[in-house]
């Protein structure tokens, strides 16, 4: 063989050795999707991780729908929830927006939170 030869020889291996390694990356990971499969969430189960986290990011979101600058909204931080049943709670928080006059007002919001239908939430400002 001349050394022209071998190098093309070398080459071809190694391209070889590298789509095998591919191969074999594509197959393992296949193989892990079949042996630790994704279980899908129920939309009761859904809705019970909605209702236990993100509940009060909805209360937020439906209250800023009600202010006349939502962009203004400041979460103080303090906020309480009572009167949790596990299908129902309250959740009440203080903040601060901006008035129709420019001026920032503290304001308190009451949220009530259901699991009934999907999840609904209702709020209302309080102090306004």
């Amino acid at each position: 063989m001349t050394t022209n030869e071998t190098k093309q020889q070398d080459l071809k291996n190694g391209c070889i050795g590298c789509l095998s390694i591919l191969v074999l990356l594509v197959i393992g990971f296949a193989g892990c999707s079949i042996l630790f499969p994704v279980k899908q969430k129920t939309q009761a189960e859904k809705v019970d991780d909605w209702y236990k986290s993100a509940s009060f990011y909805g209360c937020i979101r439906k209250l800023k729908e009600q202010l006349r600058d939502p962009d203004s909204y400041k979460d103080n931080g303090e906020y309480a929830t009572s009167g949790d049943t596990g299908n129902q709670k309250i959740i009440a928080w203080n903040f601060r927006a901006r008035n129709g006059f420019g001026g920032y007002n503290n304001s308190s919001a009451i949220c009530k939170v259901s699991k009934e239908n999907g999840g609904s939430v209702s709020v209302s400002m309080v102090g306004e």
